[in-house]
């Protein structure tokens, strides 16, 4: 877990586009998170609003959510991979899209979304 976290922390602080400041309050809300949620189940959510950079598109994540995750590269790899993969332009449809990770994606391909 302990290294998983780590990778977490250094890549989406590599993404973000953000100044230091933002990104120490990420990192310090993190380990305060996942410290929390090992021992007691749940920590406190209090992560900054960030500027993450992914596949060519900067998104603007929630003042204290966990929508970091989405924008972390090895965020559900499969799904992200089988996108890359389509080369035929058409319509996607993203239901429930929770803060446009797959949407943008197509959408930069010249998907119509």
């Amino acid at each position: 877990m302990l290294k998983n976290g780590l990778k977490v922390v250094k890549e989406i602080t590599f993404q973000s586009r953000d100044n230091i400041f933002v990104k120490f309050g990420f990192v310090m809300a993190f380990l305060l998170y996942y410290t929390f949620k090992q021992f007691f189940g749940k920590g406190p959510c209090l992560f900054p609003k960030m500027n993450i950079y992914w596949e060519g598109s900067i998104f603007k994540t929630r003042k204290n959510t966990l929508d970091f995750w989405m924008l972390w590269k090895n965020y559900e790899p499969e799904t992200t991979k089988y996108l890359l993969e389509k080369s035929n332009q058409g319509y996607f449809i993203d239901v429930g899209a929770n803060i446009g990770r797959y949407s943008i994606l197509m959408a930069n391909k010249g998907w119509n979304v």
